[in-house]
């Protein structure tokens, strides 16, 4: 997607990249670019808005296809294709096989992505499986790791002569386009024999993936549109030039200084010698003068697109013979269709997409108005890189690149194209380095190697700008004493052998359903799934986009909404639209709708009440029609079966019919709350970074927010992107690596409650012989009583107020305020704590306790039952180290 290139950020490149001399010394570093050859490349992303106009199936009474090649002969192709889905309905991108003869085709590579997350438009995980590379950030808080599973790539495709295939189906994770979303599709194909046309469509989603049957074979050919991105194919090359860097290091080279450099282009036919290169714009289309000066030009490559649209935007007085229809998209020509008031030629002359000429003066540069928005998007700068050390000592060559939003990948690779490891140049661990989307223009070294005396290395180094990310790369060589590139380790890459089965699948609050060929199912058990039928209404509602609609259940029916952009942030380019919660009966037929100020982020019902979350502000109703906000200081956090989990004041809490409680824990309690299936999940411990081999990931997962059953995985960096419970199994997307856990609640646990809070143990409260056992320290520090350890005796002394119990490890016998008295069950330790009968405790300190079977929940007063007659309150445990060090030894 051709993103428009930031002048203010080429300006302020200005300050920094003059304001860093080059050497006067050194002879300056040829930089000229040359097509590789090898092939074609086809490049489609126009327009770059695509409406229900520019779609190719029959419902659009003027079908058109986005880009047509006719006639392809047999070579190499490589294609990149990507554009936004301007519709409220889903697409699907595809790129359509037509033979003209008996054809052979095989698709060698492909890689299909839409953005997640806060991710950026830059699409980097397509690149990895577009190329087989591992790759990382060079901020060490992102990598993608490419399929290693079943791909049925390479795939040969025989045609008989009028036959059509579509590449969508051949690619492992095709999808649809969500409404007002982006996407990239990359391919690499070859034309083995015979004649094919090569078509780029849009097409609407009926509900089944792939399915062609609505597509117009009879599409018109698709037209040019002047929206600042182009369409086309390069015939002379596949998308990478290459040029040479001979770089020579010698006593009189400083450190730290740019290496000058001598570029040639149309303001500087023979050559300028600069303290930097830029690749990947159009220097006529910069309104500033430094890219004039600095600009490669020649990795430009010439996209050229037929369209018969373009005969209507001559001057009435160009003859037949000056007329053509053909698109040239490069630096070259002129971006003009029909004549504008204020061009600087006649109207009656006028051509579209003229030359703009070889030659040109970097004092009076053309109008960039009139000029082509080119980043050379998607194609690979090639460096075939030598370095040479005459100095006496060891010095290193940094490469540099000073950009914002640009993503570049950069791929090292030895003299024989060996993919190496960018920080220790060995084949073995070899990835490749992303810049990342750094908002503000900054330097950023991607390259260094070390040189010894007399010693000569030589690299070939891949720079690729991604589509869609910002061009005008400034490139820098800087030679010094130390590597600017340092290896910051890094943990073991995930193993992606398998494509996560149930992204598709949402719980209802009773259930799970699922989308599939357009068609809704309810989960009933034993991996069964019972159609639900959809009445004519919400057939009508949910038609073209059912994937991206989810339900939950409510007591009158159910309720529905747009997620399509769920947890997509930025990359939702309309969040003021699909902002309805849509109520259907039992029978899913749509009985009214409610709209709210933005997009529906998320809802939950729970204990008779509908909570809506649109846009960060929360809403709660009882009749799904009067929705009030959230009240203050309270958000809704996650529903489970046995509530609505909420935030207040930061602190965690249980909504229900008697009010609200608070979940009190003995250790840390959870920071964040998610829920799947009716269970709830939180990150205990998780890497937030690739380079960190000391966090380890935990996943803590609940039943009833109480008591949590901690999840391990193993030492890599993984991003949690969904996690399904089911029939006893938790499955978890953790992107690149999916895992699966047994998990069933154990229904022994006992949960206690002390006034308004639920007291979370480390160590579950438990039945045994009829008697609550819960472990003592939390316990009684919840009512803040006293606890005293005796090591020696193995002695428990609490006391409250003018009441003490003591009672000793394993001994049925226990002293209130001096009476002797029988246990049922004496004290006993598990895991480090010291349990304890609840009821008896509790009640010796003089407080209520209640049993409810139903729950399993023990209820204790907040406060004694009765004040204790006032006495001499015994002396407490003394503060100091080895008092707390034996308490802690005992689990108290």
């Amino acid at each position: 997607m051709c993103k428009q290139l930031s002048i203010v950020v080429l300006f302020l490149s200005l300050v920094f990249c003059f304001g860093t001399a080059a050497s006067a010394q050194q002879p300056p570093i040829e930089v000229e670019f040359e097509k590789t050859g090898g092939g074609q490349w086809i490049y489609c992303n126009n327009p770059e808005f695509v409406r229900e106009s520019d779609l190719s199936t029959i419902e659009n009474p003027n079908a058109t296809y986005l880009l047509k090649n006719e006639a392809l002969a047999p070579d190499n192709y490589s294609v990149f294709y990507c554009f936004y889905n301007w519709n409220m309905f889903d697409i699907e991108a595809d790129i359509e096989f037509v033979a003209q003869e008996d054809s052979v085709i095989t698709i060698c590579s492909a890689g299909f992505y839409l953005p997640r997350g806060e991710e950026a438009w830059d699409c980097i995980p397509v690149w990895s499986d577009y190329l087989g590379v591992n790759i990382k950030t060079l901020n060490q808080y992102a990598q993608s790791v490419p399929f290693a599973g079943e791909t049925g790539l390479p795939k040969t495709i025989a045609l008989k002569k009028g036959e059509r295939d579509w590449v969508g189906k051949y690619i492992y994770n095709y999808s649809v386009v969500r409404p007002h979303m982006t996407f990239n599709m990359l391919v690499d194909f070859t034309i083995e024999s015979g004649s094919v046309d090569v078509n780029f469509a849009g097409l609407k989603h009926y509900g089944i993936l792939n399915d062609r049957s609505y597509h117009d074979p009879d599409a018109a050919p698709g037209k040019y549109y002047n929206d600042t991105s182009v369409k086309g194919i390069e015939t002379q090359s596949l998308p990478m030039v290459e040029a040479g860097l001979e770089v020579v290091i010698d006593a009189d080279t400083p450190n730290g200084e740019n290496l000058p450099v001598k570029v040639y282009n149309q303001f500087y036919n023979d050559g300028n010698v600069v303290p930097y290169w830029m690749t990947n714009i159009n220097p006529s289309r910069d309104a500033y003068r430094i890219s004039k000066d600095a600009a490669a030009g020649s990795d430009m490559l010439t996209l050229e697109y037929r369209d018969d649209s373009k005969l209507g935007y001559y001057g009435p007085d160009v003859p037949q013979s000056g007329r053509n229809n053909i698109w040239l998209f490069d630096i070259y020509h002129h971006n003009t269709l029909g004549y504008e008031p204020g061009m600087p030629w006649d109207a009656a002359t006028h051509v579209p997409n003229a030359p703009n000429g070889n030659t040109l003066d970097p004092d009076n540069p053309p109008n960039v108005d009139y000029e082509f928005n080119l980043g050379n998007f998607g194609v690979t700068n090639r460096y075939n890189l030598t370095v040479t050390n005459l100095d006496t000592k060891t010095r290193t060559l940094n490469y540099i690149l000073e950009t914002s939003l640009s993503s570049n990948i950069v791929i090292v690779r030895d003299q024989y194209g060996n993919i190496l490891n960018p920080y220790t140049h060995s084949t073995a661990d070899a990835f490749a380095l992303c810049k990342g989307t750094n908002p503000d223009k900054k330097e950023d070294c991607m390259f260094s190697t070390e040189v010894l005396p007399g010693q000569t290395k030589s690299f070939i180094l891949d720079v690729i700008l991604p589509t869609n990310c910002y061009g005008g790369i400034v490139n820098i060589l800087r030679a010094d004493e130390y590597k600017y590139l340092q290896d910051p380790g890094s943990t073991p890459l995930p193993s992606y052998t398998e494509f996560y089965e149930y992204k598709d699948y949402f719980y209802t609050g009773d259930t799970y359903m699922k989308w599939e060929n357009g068609s809704l199912y309810r989960y009933a058990g034993s991996l069964c799934w019972q159609h639900v039928p959809l009445p004519g209404s919400a057939a009508m509602l949910l038609a073209n986009r059912s994937a991206d609609f989810t339900l939950i259940k409510t007591k009158d029916g159910y309720a529905g909404r747009f997620c399509g952009w769920d947890g997509l942030g930025w990359n939702v380019a309309a969040r003021n639209e699909q902002n309805k919660v849509y109520f259907f009966d039992e029978s899913m037929n749509l009985i009214r709708e409610q709209e709210f100020p933005a997009y529906i982020d998320d809802f939950s019902y729970s204990g008779g009440v509908l909570y809506v979350q649109a846009d960060g502000q929360q809403f709660q109703s009882e009749d799904g029609v009067g929705f009030a906000p959230m009240e203050s200081g309270v958000t809704f956090a996650a529903p489970n079966d046995t509530g609505m989990f909420i935030w207040k004041d930061g602190r965690l809490y249980q909504r229900g019919s008697g009010g609200d409680v608070q979940l009190q824990y003995e250790s840390r309690a959870p920071q964040e709350l998610f829920s799947a299936g009716g269970l709830l999940y939180y990150r205990k411990s998780w890497k937030s970074y690739y380079t960190d081999a000391d966090t380890p990931n935990i996943l803590s997962v609940s039943s009833d927010g109480v008591y949590w059953t901690d999840l391990a995985f193993p030492n890599s960096f993984y991003e949690l992107q969904d996690v399904t419970y089911l029939d006893g199994k938790i499955y978890i997307d953790c992107r690149y690596q999916t895992f699966t856990f047994d998990y069933a609640p154990d229904e022994t646990y006992v949960k206690v409650q002390v006034g308004d809070r639920l007291l979370g143990f480390d160590t579950p409260a438990k039945t045994v012989n009829d008697r609550t056992m819960v472990p003592l320290r939390f316990f009684f520090e919840s009512l803040q009583a006293q606890v005293a350890w005796d090591e020696a005796t193995q002695t428990v002394t609490v006391t409250q107020g003018g009441n003490t119990v003591t009672l000793q490890i394993g001994s049925d016998l226990a002293y209130v305020n001096g009476v002797e008295t029988i246990l049922d069950v004496p004290a006993y330790t598990e895991n480090d704590r010291t349990m304890i009968p609840t009821r008896f405790l509790a009640e010796s300190l003089g407080y209520r306790v209640e049993w409810d079977e139903e729950s399993r929940t023990a209820s204790i007063s907040e406060m004694p039952a009765q004040a204790p007659t006032p006495t001499q309150t015994p002396p407490s445990v003394p503060d100091t180290v080895p008092a707390q060090q034996e308490q802690e030894a005992a689990g108290l």
